[in-house]
């Protein structure tokens, strides 16, 4: 995870019915190239309603792995943290192709975004007055606090022109 991809940023390696891959936003084009080596990444499957906004790619030739990456080194995720265990003002980070690595503090648990077609306020909203949380690009992109996975990103929220929140799907 944390890996460009040609219009996004990778989330976190999955396994389905013994399959392994990566996860992006379900907004993101459904044909996604590898930005460092333009390797394609077969398209699985996806969601872009209601509560989802994910899909899913396999990646021949790479072995996917718990670990996403932060900027200059990797992190492990060990753990998961459920949408009912992020309570409000927890500290969370993220990392996009555009933004990088920021982190910010949960805003909203039941956060409804406006772009998602029949979003349900199941999503979360994270921020930090002094700075740009989420930019075009950053969709898809892990969110995390450790080595505890929280969720995607989704897209950014423009506060004002010095902040723009972030919005994730845990």
């Amino acid at each position: 995870g944390g890996e460009w991809l040609s219009t996004c940023t990778s989330g976190f390696g999955v396994r389905f019915n013994g399959y392994t891959g990566i996860t992006t936003a379900g907004h993101c084009q459904d044909t996604q190239y590898w930005y460092y080596n333009n390797q394609l990444l077969p398209f699985q499957s996806g969601a872009y309603s209601g509560s989802y906004d994910i899909q899913w790619h396999t990646a021949p030739g790479h072995t996917v792995t718990n670990r996403i990456f932060i900027g200059p080194e990797y992190r492990t995720i060990t753990a998961v943290v459920p949408r009912a265990s992020q309570a409000l003002q927890s500290v969370v980070c993220k990392y996009g192709r555009t933004t990088e690595y920021t982190c910010g503090t949960i805003l909203s648990n039941t956060y409804r975004p406006s772009g998602v077609p029949n979003a349900t306020a199941t999503y979360v909203r994270m921020g930090d007055p002094n700075e740009v949380q989420a930019q075009r690009g950053d969709s898809g992109g892990p969110v995390f606090f450790g080595q505890k996975a929280y969720g995607s990103i989704v897209g950014e929220l423009y506060v004002d022109p010095y902040r723009t929140d972030m919005v994730y799907m845990p």
